[in-house]
């Protein structure tokens, strides 16, 4: 289970909390994948409802990242997709399901927001706000896939892509050999 938690929004709501660990908890995955997750890893040691949806998962996070598998994890690092001097992470964890270790992947590429905004506000300023979102985007799907060429184990890439299936964005992935199991 992959999931943008976005928790900067939904801890500050009433009930916030209890929804994403609900969702969780219905799904009960094997394997979970968090973005946006700061503050839920943040409180994880100290709130029982969170402390008990980990309990029995090995877990991994670093920045907004959370990655929990009930199978065992190893390797797990960050890897970066900045763009002009930005700096922006990826998280990477070896997991191993019997005989078998894949690299599982979580990303989460910037948002288009901004320059979308910016263009139905003001369709003329915001054009160079486009196309700069554009670029920065295409850079972190080019050094993503630049390192995913890199790896000699199966691999699983998840997140928050911020583009739909037939964006340069997930095309630039796919030119990697990935296949797209949401599509």
């Amino acid at each position: 289970m992959a999931c943008n938690v976005k928790d900067y929004v939904t801890l500050g709501k009433r009930g916030g909390l209890a929804d994403i660990v609900s969702e969780i908890e219905r799904h009960d995955p094997d394997v979970l994948a968090l973005q946006d997750a700061r503050a839920l890893s943040r409180i994880r040691d100290t709130n029982a409802r969170v402390r008990t949806m980990f309990a029995d998962r090995q877990t991994f996070s670093f920045g907004q990242y959370v990655v929990a598998s009930r199978f065992p994890l190893r390797d797990c690092t960050q890897g970066e997709i900045t763009f002009r001097e930005q700096t922006h992470t990826y998280v990477s964890c070896a997991v191993t399901v019997g005989t078998l270790t894949f690299d599982l992947v979580n990303v989460h590429l910037i948002t288009p927001r901004f320059g979308l905004s910016a263009t139905r506000e003001d369709p003329l300023r915001g054009i160079g706000q486009w196309t700069q979102n554009v670029s920065d985007r295409m850079t972190q799907a080019s050094r993503l896939a630049a390192d995913l060429r890199l790896r000699s184990r199966p691999l699983i890439v998840v997140g928050d892509l911020n583009a739909p299936d037939s964006s340069l964005v997930v095309r630039t992935l796919l030119e990697t050999g990935l296949r797209d199991a949401f599509a």
